[in-house]
């Protein structure tokens, strides 16, 4: 059942235009983003001073993929 479940892949593992469609159905997915990735940061989330974490750094982000990097895929990327 969509919302469900969470897949992991490692960064050998990548196709954007299935990530897409994890999206549209609402199937959570984590993965590492390769070094050579496309993407562009459209919003930085603040993680306040005094946060018990780890994280770096919370983005939102849009990457480029396909034919001429025409197509696009909304994603969160986290530093950690």
């Amino acid at each position: 059942m969509p919302g469900e479940s969470i897949l992991c892949f490692d960064k050998g593992y990548v196709d954007y235009a299935q990530y897409e469609v994890f999206t549209q159905k609402k199937i959570w997915y984590v993965t590492r983003l390769k070094d050579n990735a496309l993407y562009e940061a459209r919003h930085e989330f603040n993680i306040p001073d005094d946060a018990d974490s780890d994280v770096l750094k919370d983005e939102h982000i849009v990457l480029s993929y396909g034919k001429d990097k025409a197509e696009n895929h909304v994603s969160r990327c986290i530093a950690y």
